[in-house]
């Protein structure tokens, strides 16, 4: 939304990279980058993130690109919660998905 004034909400998404990421999944203990980018008319005062690795739902803390990076280390869907908000209040958030399996040899 493209309002004066910072009346819409930011957009937010996540990049996720990493040398064990390919073909859609991610790899057992290979490390992961997520990545949170957010974009406002006016100004983004905050970016978080939030992983479930199936024990529910934890705020991870990000440096100072906006990433966090984590090694998996069982089979498992990861979960991710990426949010933004702007100095209005406004915000928004997203959530995907990154499925973990065993390394072929």
């Amino acid at each position: 939304c493209d309002v004066p004034g910072g009346r819409g909400p930011p957009t937010v998404t996540a990049e996720v990279g990493g040398a064990g990421l390919g073909d859609g999944f991610a790899r057992i203990g290979q490390p992961l980058t997520v990545t949170v980018v957010a974009e406002d008319n006016d100004e983004v005062t905050f970016r978080g993130l939030q992983v479930n690795e199936g024990e529910g739902y934890a705020e991870v803390t990000l440096d100072g690109s906006g990433s966090f990076a984590l090694t998996p280390a069982a089979e498992t869907i990861l979960r991710f919660r990426a949010s933004a908000r702007d100095r209005n209040g406004n915000a928004t958030y997203r959530d995907f998905l990154v499925r973990t399996v065993r390394p072929s040899d």
